[in-house]
C-alpha cells in the first residue's frame, strides 16, 4: 500500500488539508484592527460549518480511496469526487475572499495555507495519473498471461 506514489499523494493530500483547518489563511484590515481568518474560525458559523465539512470531507476521502489500493477503480473514482470537492474548496474560499473584502483581489495578506487548495488539486491529479498508469500495468501484465 505504501509503496505506491498514489499512497503518498493521497496521505499529503489529506495532511495539507487537515493541517489547513488549523493554520491561518489570511488577515485582512477591518473597522476593529485586523481580521485574522483561519481554516476552522472563520467570521460566522455558517461558513465555519462548511469550510471544516469540506476540508474534512476531503481529508477522509484522500485517506479511504489510499486504503482502497486494490480496488483501482473505485479508487479512482474516488479521486474524481475528491477533485470536484477540492474545486468547490477553491471556490468557496474566493467567496469568502470576496465577501469580506468586496473585490477578489484583497488587501490584506494571504498566508501560506491559502495555497493549499492548488497545491492538493495538482496532488489529486497525479494520484489519479498514477492509478491509470497502475491499472495500466496490470491489465498489460494481464495479457501477457
Amino acid at each position: 500500500m505504501i509503496q505506491r506514489i498514489q499512497t503518498i499523494y493521497l496521505l499529503l493530500i489529506a495532511g495539507l488539508m487537515l493541517a489547513m483547518l488549523f493554520m491561518p489563511l489570511a488577515s485582512f484590515p477591518s473597522a476593529q484592527g485586523v481580521l485574522s481568518v483561519w481554516g476552522a474560525s472563520m467570521v460566522s458559523a455558517d461558513v465555519r460549518i462548511v469550510m471544516a465539512a469540506l476540508l474534512i470531507s476531503i481529508a477522509l476521502n484522500a485517506v479511504s480511496s489510499a486504503l482502497m489500493y486494490k480496488n483501482r477503480s473505485l479508487q479512482l473514482r474516488m479521486c474524481t469526487i475528491n477533485l470536484v470537492q477540492i474545486l468547490l474548496t477553491i471556490g468557496f474560499l474566493l467567496y469568502v475572499v470576496w465577501n469580506l473584502t468586496g473585490n477578489l483581489l484583497p488587501v490584506g495578506q494571504m498566508k501560506i495555507a491559502m495555497a493549499f487548495p492548488a497545491v492538493v488539486f495538482i496532488l489529486d491529479l497525479l494520484a489519479i495519473a498514477a492509478i491509470r498508469k497502475d491499472d495500466q500495468l496490470v491489465k498489460s501484465l494481464d495479457r501477457i498471461r
